[in-house]
């Protein structure tokens, strides 16, 4: 028969001090936890206030616009599509598990940048942003739809256009857009992305939030490489366009009139602006850009 064990005097202080440890541990994760649980409360308390006042704000600046233009007018169609936007926030803004930060976001754009919700009632006025564009790149014609590599250089050089499409609200369900390659030879990108400043040389072309088309042939898929096809490249006189399909959630891409590619239009849920960009990899290309309408 075995014996009881024995703890002295040093074992059972060393296991005293152990016990107290992690008593004093879990204390302060509970407390870090409650602490963290009110952070995060507050936040989202604090985001549906926001939300309520931009709500109210939007949903008063969208009467008086309706009373403006007439019952009759087309743009009406977006006027009551928003509306029914601003109904679906109002009613997910109390909802558990909803921290509201997305839809924050969404509010916060169209009135951040009013003139980016008038370019959705007259997207064909869009054009190339002088703001948004390399110091290699120049903006010519006076509409400003043609991009050309000015200096004697090489490197992915981007222009983004001036107005975004925002998910959710719209004209129509499809934005689309075009450029004509004017001097070819070397490769061209286009598509669709987030306008933000390029660092130095930088590709932003094939990262997260861009959906591209290169003149090789190759697709670039919200940060995924797609593949090469030799029948798709593109060169001089050619007219490639790229467009949305909002009900669909898909991309397309088109040659000559000619379908090329459809993939899946998925970007993270904190993006609500899209931008058409063009982007250009040696001196001396030139394209042109046609927004619409078609």
């Amino acid at each position: 028969m075995k014996g009881k064990k024995v703890i002295n005097s040093s074992e059972k202080s060393n296991v005293e001090k152990q016990n107290k440890d992690a008593e004093a541990k879990n204390g302060k994760t509970l407390l870090q936890t409650n602490a963290n649980a009110k952070e995060e409360n507050r936040k989202v308390k604090n985001n549906k206030e926001k939300i309520n006042k931009l709500v109210k704000q939007t949903a008063k600046e969208l009467d008086e616009l309706s009373l403006n233009i007439g019952s009759g007018h087309n743009d009406n169609k977006i006027i009551g599509k928003t509306k029914s936007q601003l109904s679906t926030i109002k009613a997910r803004k109390g909802k558990k598990g909803n921290n509201n930060v997305s839809d924050l976001i969404f509010l916060r754009e169209i009135h951040r940048q009013p003139s980016n919700f008038w370019a959705l009632l007259n997207f064909e006025q869009n054009y190339w942003d002088a703001n948004a564009c390399h110091s290699d790149i120049e903006i010519i014609g006076d509409k400003n739809l043609i991009v050309h590599f000015k200096k004697r250089n090489s490197g992915w050089r981007f222009v983004f256009a001036k107005h975004p499409f925002l998910l959710g609200i719209g004209s129509s369900d499809i934005f689309y857009f075009e450029i004509s390659i004017k001097n070819g030879g070397c490769p061209i990108c286009f598509g669709f992305g987030v306008k933000r400043q390029q660092k130095s040389d930088e590709r932003m072309y094939d990262g997260e939030g861009f959906y591209t088309y290169d003149s090789q042939g190759i697709f670039w898929i919200n940060g995924s490489y797609k593949g090469m096809f030799e029948r798709n490249a593109c060169g001089i006189n050619d007219i490639v366009g790229c467009g949305v399909n909002l009900a669909t959630r898909k991309i397309f891409f088109t040659k000559n009139g000619h379908r090329m590619g459809t993939f899946d239009f998925d970007p993270s849920s904190d993006v609500y602006q899209m931008f058409p960009f063009v982007s250009l990899s040696y001196w001396n290309l030139k394209i042109e850009a046609n927004f619409g309408p078609f």
